[in-house]
């Protein structure tokens, strides 16, 4: 299984009143996230934190769409 770095997109929400000429400017925030590559398919990636591979289980689930990456880099094999 791969260790990958994920860099993509966040989306952002803003709670408090803001001008529209300022919300206009918003944009949502880098963010980059590294785990186990679970899945890897044209709709999303998913990454784990945490494998108990002798019960096939995965904990602490990452779901990126697609939409939102900029780049996945390969860190490792396990």
């Amino acid at each position: 299984m791969d260790i990958v770095e994920v860099e993509w997109i966040d989306a952002a929400t803003v709670a408090h009143e803001v001008m529209l000429e300022e919300a206009q400017k918003q944009t949502g925030m880098k963010a980059q996230t590294v785990g186990y590559l679970v899945s890897d398919n044209k709709e999303r990636v998913v990454l784990a934190a945490t494998l108990f591979p002798e019960a096939s289980d995965a904990r602490m689930l990452n779901i990126i769409p697609k939409c939102m990456i900029k780049k996945i880099k390969k860190l490792g094999k396990v």
